[in-house]
């Protein structure tokens, strides 16, 4: 599987999303102490975010697309391998 920067976006999206929910209580002191942790772990999951929108080149999606084609043609490869095997044996069998 390939880390690409929608990939790493998406992920951190989730981090954020977990922060929001997991920063959560009911005193006020409670919360002030939270709410400030609760910014600066969404600020570093931004800036983290913003870094990785910065590798999204027309280089880097080139070389994403042909790593996907390149794994298809392996998945490929090795599905007509398994057929012919799988021939090879049932041939056998009625030998």
């Amino acid at each position: 599987m390939l880390a690409t920067p929608a990939y790493l976006i998406s992920d951190d999206e989730h981090d954020a999303e977990r922060i929001d929910n997991r920063f959560q209580c009911s005193s006020f002191w409670c919360q002030v102490i939270q709410i400030s942790g609760q910014d600066a772990a969404l600020i570093k999951v931004r800036e983290q975010i913003e870094k990785v929108s910065a590798l999204e080149t027309p280089i880097l999606k080139d070389e994403i697309e042909r790593a996907h084609r390149d794994q298809q043609e392996i998945s490929d490869r090795f599905a007509h391998w398994q057929h012919q095997e799988a021939l090879k044996i049932e041939l056998l069998t009625l030998l």
